[in-house]
């Protein structure tokens, strides 16, 4: 196989060439994209000039003219693995053509199967195509060829947390710590799986160590914060959750801490302890629907409807244009028997969002619960209207119709 020369070896024949193409004086050296190509082309290999300027039209954007340049290289020494690589890093990269980039990979390996990196690329593109165990065969190859392979331990290990095998993945995982510290991804991931194995100690010091490397981090921030909660260490909590604020002020990467902070414990049942992380969030993002909207489901779940209107009505008030709490404020108000100011609720509902299925279905329970039934059945039409397949409409209309006779 033959070796691609650099222009930095050939430069000072290419300069002493220059008189041959009628050029007497020079202000400054040439650099190698400055070699006049009728030089390039006379005294390099077909297949090195070819490589050369796939390369160059790749650098350009210019990708039909780098793959009919790389096709030209391959065709005049098809043994030669580099040329085969690039070509596959061309179509994968620039055209999304994995199978052809495969097939071009596997060209390059069968000419030096020791190709760490045409395993690893080939690898790229079988996941790509959705071949995760053909993908992790290929990085597992450029691994053995080259064990410190970070990238390949790494993509590895994302394969394997999506195939469930998870202490497969925190072993890549680890390997990719220990071969690149100052990766946070890597203790991040692992950390992550920990936290799903139920093992919190162990995710908070790895959590812990990726944001020592990139302190700014907040996913890596919140999730050890979620294993705290998960043992109970509510003020452990506050206090990381108080210093994340301080070294990333963002107003919304903040709230956002405080409101999955109390998801977490919403999930967990603790909904009078959530309900405090929710009003964190709130104070310092007033428009944050989700909060507010957890906040009031709640207070639901604690029985204390009044204060969860409240807490709607608070919400709307932020965002008098969101259908989606007006919608929730109706039915607080249906369920409590207030179906007139129900009714004002979801005529709200449906006038900010006029094709919203269900707003016209619960405008026509509480039009049949108020006894305007002509109304309460144009509303169910209007439900089936908008979705045809929507069953408590179509259910609802049935029984109306059944009603009246």
């Amino acid at each position: 196989m033959k070796k691609f020369f650099t222009w930095g070896c050939f430069l000072p024949s290419a300069l002493c060439l220059i008189t041959l193409v009628g050029c007497n004086s020079l202000k400054k050296p040439l650099s190698s994209g400055e070699i006049p190509q009728e030089i390039e082309s006379k005294y390099l290999e077909p297949a090195e000039y070819y490589f050369n300027q796939g390369n160059k039209f790749s650098n350009q954007g210019l990708v039909q003219e780098a793959l009919a340049a790389y096709n030209k290289a391959s065709n005049a020494e098809p043994k030669n693995a580099d040329v085969w690589y690039k070509k596959g890093t061309l179509l994968a990269d620039k055209l999304g053509k994995h199978e052809e980039a495969i097939d071009s990979f596997e060209q390059a390996i069968e000419i030096k199967d020791n190709f760490a990196k045409a395993w690893y690329r080939k690898g790229i593109s079988l996941d790509e195509l959705g071949k995760k165990p053909e993908a992790i065969y290929s990085f597992e190859q450029a691994i053995e060829i080259k064990y410190d392979f970070a990238k390949a331990w790494y993509r590895k290990g994302i394969l394997l947390d999506e195939l469930g095998k998870k202490p497969e993945a925190i072993y890549s995982f680890e390997q990719v710590i220990g071969f690149k510290h100052d990766f946070a991804c890597a203790p991040y991931k692992k950390g992550h799986l920990l936290d799903e194995l139920g093992k919190y100690q162990e995710s908070i010091a790895s959590l812990e160590r990726a944001i020592k490397i990139e302190p700014k981090y907040v996913d890596a921030w919140l999730k050890p914060n979620n294993a705290l909660c998960d043992l109970g260490k509510d003020q452990e909590v506050i206090a990381s959750t108080e210093k994340f604020i301080k070294i990333k002020p963002d107003k919304s990467d903040v709230a956002a801490a405080w409101y999955r902070r109390g998801s977490v414990i919403y999930d967990s049942g603790k909904y009078k302890k959530a309900i405090l992380y929710f009003d964190k969030a709130i104070e310092i993002q007033p428009e944050n629907r989700q909060a507010w909207y957890h906040r009031s489901r709640a207070l639901e779940m604690l029985g204390q409807n009044e204060k969860t209107l409240a807490s709607f009505d608070k919400a709307i008030e932020n965002q008098p244009k969101n259908h989606e709490f007006l919608y929730q404020q109706g039915l607080e108000l249906e369920m409590l028997g207030q179906n007139e100011k129900a009714l004002a609720s979801f005529d709200k509902t449906i006038e900010i969002k006029p094709d919203f299925a269900q707003g016209w279905n619960k405008r026509g329970v509480v039009l049949e619960k108020l006894k305007r039934y002509d109304e309460a059945l144009e509303s169910y039409n209007q439900a089936i209207r908008f979705d045809s397949n929507y069953q408590p409409a179509i259910s609802n209309r049935k029984e109306l119709l059944e009603t009246l006779g």
